[in-house]
C-alpha cells in the first residue's frame, strides 16, 4: 500500500523531529562515560602523534557537530509549493487573500529595494 506524501500508516505514532528513546538513551549513556574519563581521554591524547591526535580530534568532532545533509534546491522548492498548496485549499478565503496582499506588499518592498541597488 503506498501512502500519500506527507502522510503516515500510523497517524498516531512518534511525531516528526521527536527523540527515538532508545537513541537518546544511548547518548547519555556515552555522554557519561567521556565525562568519566575526560583527564584520561586527555592523556590518551598527548601521547598521540600530531597527525593521528588531529584526526582523532576531527572523528570525536563529528559526535558534536550535527552533520549537514546535502539539501536539493528543487526538493525543498516541491515541499513547500505542495504544503502552501495544502494550506490554499483548506483556508477560507479571507486569510487566502490576507497572504495574496502580504506577498504583493513584500514583492513590492523588495522591489523598491533593489531599484536602490542599482
Amino acid at each position: 500500500m503506498k501512502f500519500k506524501q506527507g502522510t503516515s500508516g500510523n497517524p498516531q505514532g512518534r511525531p516528526r523531529g521527536s527523540k527515538n528513546k532508545a537513541t537518546s538513551k544511548l547518548v547519555d549513556i556515552v555522554n557519561k562515560i567521556v565525562k568519566d574519563n575526560l583527564e584520561r581521554l586527555q592523556d590518551d591524547l598527548d601521547l598521540l602523534e600530531p597527525h593521528e591526535r588531529i584526526r582523532a580530534i576531527v572523528s570525536l568532532i563529528s559526535y558534536s557537530i550535527p552533520k549537514k545533509q546535502a539539501i536539493n534546491v528543487q526538493q525543498s522548492l516541491d515541499y513547500e509549493y505542495q504544503k502552501l498548496t495544502n494550506l490554499l485549499e483548506v483556508a477560507p478565503d479571507e486569510v487566502v487573500d490576507k497572504i495574496a496582499d502580504k506577498v504583493i506588499s513584500l514583492h513590492e518592498r523588495n522591489e523598491g529595494v533593489d531599484d536602490e541597488e542599482e
